[in-house]
């Protein structure tokens, strides 16, 4: 018999023998009674608290021992290293590398759909770059702010404008004592994790290198980010007949005589090497018009030079050289930094071992994805603030593991 029919059993049986003054206060009792002996029933006894407690603490226990066991398990594969607030921490111990050197080529506001009817048919850019290894003219993009200081900071930190707080070419190192309106991911107290230094907190004898003749590169460079760079090098366009044309021809000439002397000699080097005169061009005469494209065949050669230095030292086989830029710009203007295509779509090139031939990208990369790429080939990772991602779309799978 459930406690609901003992009830009202009892009920019926008080009222049958019961007529006195004490009927109400009875009634009123053993409803009373009846009630606790209903939520005795539907509610089981509940543990004491310090037992619940004991409990929690038990589960917690176990929770934190499992994780320490995957955690020295996982250190006993791989060293991790301290993320640091100084954004030099990264995420694991490198990989394997599959190149020894890099060699990055920037061309300031090269528009890919100008690439093609250049004064000499770019033969360097389209065949020995883009025959022989994997590029787009139509799938990768610059930032949304397309102007130089926002496109290079992108490119060499691997962080947009509103990470890097770069989103204008008035932009300058804020830890170096400036006030600028974003505060970088990082904090204004210590540089940004870019590539250079970010290559040096894993392998410091790695020789890295930047040659350019843009001045506001030393925001990136060993003024801004001491010991980040073993060669820093600018070629000052002032005061020259032909400005940044002939700034483009010394930096070719220094550059090509680093990586002849460097590229045999050094287990592993990073190099950036960077012709302004494009964009130069490109604002005095306009994008795509006849002058312009006479420029776009003189830089088609500058790269010739470079790649022709990385040859000449038999060093193909163990370099990536990756070219790209950091805005296009409007035709029949001269003027970029709009936010359309024409400003927004830039060229962008890899060659070299394990990379695909004559392959096009077939989805969206950034330039925020040169730098990790670069990184992941010479078996190094990104700093743990990067946005971007290695471009293995890029990559020829391994072979398949033996049976």
């Amino acid at each position: 018999m459930t406690t609901l029919n003992l009830f009202w059993f009892v009920i019926c049986l008080i009222k049958s023998v019961v007529f006195g003054k004490m009927k109400t206060l009875l009634l009123i009792t053993l409803t009373i009674l009846a009630v606790i002996c209903l939520r005795l029933e539907a509610f089981p006894r509940r543990p004491k608290l310090n037992q619940i407690m004991l409990n929690r603490l038990n589960e917690d226990s176990l929770r934190t021992t499992e994780l320490e066991k995957l955690l020295n398990k996982i250190k006993g594969k791989r060293d991790i290293p301290n993320v640091k607030l100084d954004g030099s921490g990264v995420q694991s111990k490198p990989k394997n590398a599959i190149v020894n050197h890099v060699v990055h080529i920037g061309i300031d506001g090269l528009k890919p759909a100008c690439i093609t009817n250049s004064s000499t048919g770019s033969p360097n850019i389209l065949h020995r770059l883009g025959k022989m290894g994997t590029s787009t003219m139509v799938n990768a993009r610059t930032t949304i702010q397309t102007v130089s200081a926002p496109g290079w900071s992108t490119t060499l930190c691997a962080m947009a404008p509103t990470s890097t707080g770069a989103i204008s070419n008035s932009w300058t190192a804020p830890w170096l004592g400036t006030t600028q309106d974003i505060t970088p991911v990082t904090g204004n107290a210590h540089p940004m994790p870019c590539v250079f230094g970010t290559i040096k907190s894993q392998s410091p004898d790695t020789k890295t290198a930047a040659f350019y003749d843009w001045s506001w590169f030393v925001n990136l460079g060993n003024k801004s980010i001491p010991g980040s760079l073993d060669v820093d090098y600018f070629a000052n366009p002032g005061g020259r007949d032909n400005g940044y044309g002939d700034a483009d021809e010394e930096i070719a000439t220094e550059a090509v005589k680093y990586l002849k002397a460097t590229l045999p000699s050094s287990q592993s080097s990073y190099s950036f090497v960077y012709f302004g005169n494009v964009d130069e061009t490109g604002h005095g005469y306009g994008w795509c018009g006849p002058e312009y494209e006479t420029e776009v065949g003189t830089v088609d050669k500058l790269v010739g030079q470079v790649l022709d230095a990385i040859d000449d030292v038999n060093m193909t086989s163990q370099v990536l050289v990756m070219l790209s830029a950091d805005h296009g710009g409007d035709v029949g203007t001269k003027s970029h930094g709009f936010q359309d295509d024409q400003c927004l779509i830039i060229p962008m090139f890899l060659r070299g071992p394990m990379i695909k031939r004559d392959y096009k990208f077939q989805v969206e990369v950034r330039n925020e994805d040169m730098a990790p790429t670069g990184l992941y080939m010479m078996g190094l990772l990104p700093s743990v603030w990067w946005k971007g991602k290695p471009m293995t779309e890029a990559f020829i799978p391994p072979p398949p593991s033996p049976v």
